[in-house]
């Protein structure tokens, strides 16, 4: 289904990756240069903090403190003081935190590794998606419960079923570095696009879920299954 978009705003530093934190503060990385918080009604840069972040991000919902991906690794950032915490020195594309608290992440700049990390920082290979970037996963109660979601630099989505790891592809394509959950359960496929510089509002985000709801509806129905949606 075709929708649009308008420009909220329009920035001197692309966005690729978007979140909200615990306070309810809206913050974006900026593919090397800072992480920045900006105003969700008019999109706007409102506080910098740090250079070399590059794209990925992932709020811990318990703790309250978002994990970024840098140059040397992985960083905890706290959105209160503004600091960084280095976590890990294994580099990644995109984050996510599971239901269960635990942090997952696409490798760079070797593509194709999806990495879960143990507390303390130490990566392990969980199963490999060619050119896969970014990662989210379906929340309990929904549609997409038990999976997780891989896009890919080719624009290619792999749901995989987290009990048995096995993969269903989606071959259709779009044009997202990211995605979070959205909604019920939907794959908000807006919210991370790299828009060059320009900050794009909700409505948009909401189409996206509701194509990645239709698109997927297979992929929660028959997890067992591997192949084409």
């Amino acid at each position: 289904m075709a929708s649009s978009a308008t420009t909220l705003a329009t920035l001197n530093e692309p966005i690729f990756d978007l979140t909200f934190d615990n306070a309810g503060h809206l913050w974006a990385t900026t593919g090397g240069g800072p992480i920045v918080e900006l105003d969700p009604n008019s999109g706007r840069i409102v506080a910098s903090y740090g250079l070399g972040i590059q794209t990925g991000m992932a709020l811990d919902p318990i703790t309250g403190m978002i994990y970024v991906s840098t140059g040397s690794g992985v960083e905890i950032f706290n959105p209160t003081n503004g600091s960084f915490t280095p976590f890990s020195s294994t580099r990644v594309d995109g984050l996510a935190v599971d239901p269960e608290g635990n942090l997952w992440g696409a490798s760079w700049p070797n593509y194709g590794e999806i990495l879960e990390f143990t507390s303390h920082g130490q990566a392990q290979i969980a199963t490999t998606v060619p050119n896969a970037v970014g990662l989210t996963f379906g929340q309990p109660g929904t549609l997409l419960a038990g999976l997780m979601l891989v896009n890919g630099s080719d624009g290619k989505v792999t749901a995989i079923d987290l009990a048995s790891m096995q993969q269903t592809v989606n071959r259709r394509r779009w044009n997202a570095r990211g995605f979070h959950p959205y909604g019920a359960g939907r794959a908000d496929l807006s919210h991370a696009i790299q828009s060059g510089g320009r900050a794009l509002p909700g409505d948009s985000a909401a189409r996206g879920g509701d194509h990645a709801d239709r698109q997927f509806q297979r992929a929660a129905g028959d997890q067992h299954r591997v192949g084409d949606v």
